[in-house]
């Protein structure tokens, strides 16, 4: 095992804790949370705005630093959205591309028979195993635009990660647990998570990472507000706005079915508080 994996492997067993360490990074987890605290008051407040696409947008994300296995859900999720009838497309952020600083910030297509090293390992994976058009960007919004200038057939998309990329407005937010859950529950650097738990109360659903030891979501402290149903749970607290029977039609009629079906093998989360 290498320094760089040593070193992951420590943090990770660091911030599954609350101990010494992570107690004296706290007052900085705390700063993180009141930023995060500010910027989604911005927005909700209309001192910052977020851009609406012109077909719905659904977002897989996590609260935990790393990979959950986003991937292959979003690849799941496109095929589920394909045999109902829609066309979808991808954006992500195009991790692992060997680019320079400017050529990463700039949004652009994946070549399904580029490699890895162009495109990012991910993204190359998308769209290899979907067959969707896939374009990559760190602006999610430049990324968004891009893909629908491109692909004018496209009706709804799907992003790959950016649950906190809140410059993008979505329609459905999907938040995807894994074996580690939430960690000991603070922000980073105290903890991995990048937005506090009560956040899950605010997406649409959420997904756990193992089938077996989902009947443990139901007593999950930070799960107020959804019912766990097989592998998906739908939450009815987010306020409505004003929506085309579009977007309406993909919302309540189709999503929560589609969320399930392509979130099967995925239901196992740590639901217990730190101590």
């Amino acid at each position: 095992m290498g320094p760089r994996a040593t070193a992951q492997f420590a943090l990770v067993a660091m911030w599954q804790k609350r101990g010494l360490l992570t107690r004296m990074l706290a007052p900085l987890a705390s700063l993180h949370r009141a930023w995060r605290a500010w910027v989604t008051w911005a927005y909700r407040v209309g001192l910052m705005r977020s851009f609406r696409a012109s077909v719905p947008v659904i977002v897989i994300g996590n609260l935990y630093i790393g990979g959950t296995g986003k991937t292959p859900l979003a690849i799941e999720l496109v095929r589920q959205l394909r045999a109902r009838g829609w066309q979808p497309g991808i954006v992500s952020r195009g991790y692992g591309a060997s680019k320079s600083d400017a050529a990463k910030a700039m949004a652009r297509e994946v070549d399904a028979n580029g490699t890895a090293a162009e495109f990012g390992d991910e993204p190359l994976l998308l769209a290899q195993a979907t067959g969707a058009p896939v374009v990559i960007g760190r602006d999610r919004v430049a990324a968004v635009k891009l893909l629908l200038n491109l692909h004018n057939r496209i009706d709804v998309i799907v992003t790959d990660d950016g649950l906190q990329h809140r410059h993008l407005a979505r329609d459905i937010e999907l938040a995807l647990l894994h074996y580690r859950g939430l960690g000991n529950g603070w922000m980073l650097p105290a903890g991995p998570l990048r937005e506090p738990p009560q956040r899950l109360q605010s997406v649409d659903a959420v997904a756990f990472a193992f089938l077996r030891h989902v009947h443990r979501a139901r007593r999950c402290p930070w799960l107020e507000g959804h019912e766990p149903e097989d592998i998906v749970a739908a939450t009815g607290t987010r306020t409505a706005r004003r929506q085309s029977a579009h977007r309406r039609r993909l919302r309540h009629r189709h999503a929560r079915s589609l969320l399930r079906h392509a979130a099967r093998r995925r239901s196992h989360v740590r639901c217990d508080r730190p101590r």
